[in-house]
């Protein structure tokens, strides 16, 4: 949590379209694209901005880690559940 989280108490999250591998994609493995971005509004909504649209319809929030605010594409094993 960066310091204008803590001090607004509000949370950022970053915004994935997760494409599967299916036989037609040619794809081993699940890919991850980033499409935007989620800020909590003051009353506890969520204001989404999307940079594109998934075909699929399939849209992932991760809670916003550092190297994502650097630019590095994001990875699945960076997303392991608890």
């Amino acid at each position: 949590m960066n310091h204008d989280e803590r001090e607004h108490g509000r949370s950022r999250e970053v915004v994935y379209c997760v494409i599967d591998p299916t036989p037609s994609n040619g794809l081993k493995k699940a890919y991850w694209q980033r499409v935007g971005m989620a800020f909590e509004n003051r009353d506890g909504s969520r204001a989404v901005l999307l940079n594109a649209l998934p075909l699929n319809g399939r849209l992932i929030l991760r809670r916003e880690q550092g190297l994502e605010r650097i630019g590095r594409e994001a990875d699945p094993k960076d997303f392991q559940a608890a």
